[in-house]
């Protein structure tokens, strides 16, 4: 767990790269919220917080064409 928090900030760089990103494809607001889960990994939560933004990634994709473009794979889980 603790090489884990020691990496935890790759995670948050990441999820900011992948929000840098998201800005460029939609004028909607994205926000990164960083922390850890319940078993201690770090995570990081790209999100469109506007209503619009349900629409915007079911219509474009944006989120997840923001990761990709940073070279990320998203999975349904």
């Amino acid at each position: 767990m603790e090489l884990l928090q020691e990496n935890a900030h790759l995670v948050y760089q990441a999820g900011e790269e992948v929000a840098q990103k998201a800005r460029a494809l939609t004028s909607l607001p994205v926000e990164v919220e960083n922390g850890t889960n319940t078993s201690g990994r770090p995570v990081s939560v790209v999100r469109i917080p506007h209503p619009g933004g349900l629409a915007s990634q079911a219509k474009h994709g944006t989120l997840t064409r923001a990761a990709a473009q940073c070279g990320l794979d998203v999975k349904r889980y």
